[in-house]
């Protein structure tokens, strides 16, 4: 009974291993490290099976066809802890390049938002009209009573302050972004 166990969870994790596998997408680092993330989650399912496969004494084994189909499923065990050895440098290398992503997604951000940022800046500077400054203030979501009250140069340098307010919360932001994409990562392997 326990073989006839030990065949089918051999079956039903081979069935899961192509469901994992399909569609296969081999040049993409983060499909790669998830199926093979998935793998190793899954392997229990199949050595369990091979286990229950291999428990036996003497005197079960009867036929020379079964003598045959366990030296089958031991050279199968064995391909699969090879498999799974010559993974890991691949496994090494995606997370390498994920990594990497990673730095250039935020070294991306963050020049978009200095250049955003500085475009802004540039346009406080040019600005010597109160409605315009208004107008900037209201983008920058800056909302205030005393906007409209206060002098130029006074509400050029709120915005400035604001500005780089803006900047500091930015980087703040994305750094602990960035480390929580790399805890995950990390988390993964």
């Amino acid at each position: 009974m326990l073989r006839l166990l030990g065949y089918s969870l051999v079956i039903f994790s081979l069935i899961d291993y192509a469901a994992i596998l399909i569609p296969p997408q081999l040049t993409n680092p983060n499909w790669e490290f998830q199926v093979m993330g998935q793998m190793v989650d899954h392997v229990w399912s199949i050595l369990l099976g091979l286990i229950f496969v291999f428990l036996y004494n003497k005197g079960s084994i009867n036929k020379s066809e079964q003598i045959s189909i366990l030296k089958f499923l031991s050279w199968i065990g064995l391909g699969i802890g090879i498999f799974y050895i010559l993974m890991l440098p691949l496994v090494i290398n995606n997370s390498l390049t994920i990594y990497k992503n990673i730095n250039n997604q935020f070294i991306n951000q963050q020049g978009q938002q200095q250049e955003q940022l500085q475009q802004v800046t540039k346009k406080l500077k040019s600005t010597d009209s109160i409605q315009e400054l208004n107008n900037l203030a209201i983008i920058l979501n800056l909302t205030n009573d005393n906007i409209s009250s206060q002098s130029t140069q006074e509400l050029k340098n709120k915005l400035s302050q604001h500005i780089q307010t803006l900047v500091q919360n930015s980087i703040k932001t994305a750094n602990a972004a960035k480390q929580a994409q790399v805890k995950s990562l990390i988390k993964m392997l």
